[in-house]
């Protein structure tokens, strides 16, 4: 489609809408799209804009793909993108995260409502992908999402065979008959879990390795991650992360390391647990860890983890901490 006509899609309307894109111009080269206007909801986004090599696809009303070229590595990763979920705009996918300086190929597929990527549409899009010798294209197939994409990297990793398969939070499955002790997502629950690519657990069994990182203070996701018990899956427990698992990983910038270690076959407990050492410098985790030990009945040790974060991370919020903690102690003593 010419510029003029992709420049009238963008300006439609008083901000920039990916759908609109998407359905005016069913396959779109970024070159055409002025990072300007992609900038304010998706800085994200525009950095992509305007590339060489990058090109954004319809999939039926509801979902897109978003291709961009590089080395033979390529990631595979599903975002939720929502004009109702404006965190979704502001940061950068998980494989973004995962390919932005190596130069990876990027596959990212979008979805415009929180719909589990479980649209037949999407089964036949990545079984014409497994067919054409898609995937046999590159050397290294990763697939990596958190949350809802968790659940679908691990689902749609059967369409190829021996990727690598990094999956934060995920579900297993919503289909009632299965986690019927899940009611965080009820809209989810009506959704076909049955068909193609449904219980991630099993999709799993082709694939070369997969972790799924979890929070095992976060009951729902813990029951999920049992349920990927596989022997080449490593799960790897986070405590005291947030509700967020995702969001925490990123900002303690460990992301790069944990892909990393996928990418090397060196993922381990141990491994893992090296990586993590930033939280103890982090203030959020720091603070998580107080109220867990409050929680658990350990008022000594939380008086240890709230000085530690005032000898580490010195400031009003540890400051803060460690009065809490001090008046909880207190509370506890006869």
């Amino acid at each position: 489609m010419d510029q003029p006509a992709i420049g009238s899609a963008l300006t439609a309307r008083s901000g920039f809408d990916l759908w609109t894109i998407v359905m005016d111009a069913p396959d779109t080269d970024l070159t055409d799209i002025d990072p300007t206007l992609a900038a304010p909801l998706a800085p994200w986004l525009s950095t992509l804009a305007g590339r060489d090599g990058a090109m954004l696809d319809a999939i039926g009303p509801d979902h897109a793909a978003l291709y961009v070229d590089g080395s033979d590595t390529l990631v595979v990763g599903f975002q939720l993108w929502s004009p109702d979920a404006q965190r979704a705009y502001a940061r950068p996918p998980l494989v973004l995260d995962c390919a932005q300086g190596r130069g990876w190929s990027t596959l990212m597929v979008l979805a415009r409502k929180p719909d589990w990527f479980r649209a037949p549409i999407l089964a036949d899009y990545f079984d014409a992908q497994t067919d054409s010798g898609f995937f046999d294209s590159f050397a290294q197939v990763i697939f990596a999402g958190a949350g809802m994409g968790g659940y679908a990297a691990c689902a749609y990793s059967a369409a190829a065979p021996g990727a690598r398969v990094l999956a934060i939070a995920p579900q297993a499955t919503l289909d009632p008959a299965i986690a019927g002790w899940d009611s965080r997502f009820p809209k989810a629950r009506r959704l076909d879990f049955a068909g193609r690519y449904g219980f991630a657990p099993a999709m799993l069994d082709a694939a070369h390795h997969a972790v799924v990182v979890h929070d095992p203070r976060h009951r729902l996701d813990a029951m999920h991650a049992t349920l990927f018990r596989r022997a080449n899956v490593t799960s790897l427990r986070t405590p005291d992360l947030g509700a967020d698992t995702f969001t925490a990983l990123a900002g303690l910038g460990v992301l790069d390391g944990l892909v990393d270690l996928l990418v090397r076959d060196e993922v381990t407990p141990a491994a893992a647990a090296r990586l993590l050492r930033a939280r103890r410098t982090d203030p959020d985790w720091l603070a998580r860890c107080v109220q867990t030990c409050l929680d658990s009945g350990h008022p000594a040790r939380a008086l240890r983890v709230a000085q530690h974060a005032l000898a580490h991370t010195p400031g009003a919020q540890a400051e803060a901490l460690l009065r809490r903690t001090r008046d909880a102690v207190r509370a506890t003593l006869p």
